[in-house]
């Protein structure tokens, strides 16, 4: 969640662990939303509401890279949502 130059410079060092895969990302800004989706690959699904990404039974983790104001929020929701 976050995809602004801290997320995509997590999402660099997360495709480079085996076993990986990055399968979402939630943005609001679209150029950080195309940017991020030519680091997590093919078959990434973008959201614009970070809440539809928790929804999702796939996913098992969720990285925050926003602005710290809006960390705990999404944080509760993450954890709300079974996420790791």
């Amino acid at each position: 969640i976050g995809t602004g130059v801290q997320g995509q410079n997590d999402m660099k060092q997360l495709v480079k662990l085996p076993g990986v895969e990055i399968v979402a990302i939630a943005d609001i800004y679209q150029p950080n939303i195309d940017a991020a989706l030519k680091i997590a690959g093919p078959g990434c699904q973008a959201y614009k509401d970070y809440r539809k990404l928790l929804e999702r039974k796939d996913i098992q983790g969720v990285g925050i890279a926003t602005p710290l104001y809006l960390h705990a929020q999404m944080a509760i929701d993450t954890m709300d949502a079974g996420k790791a």
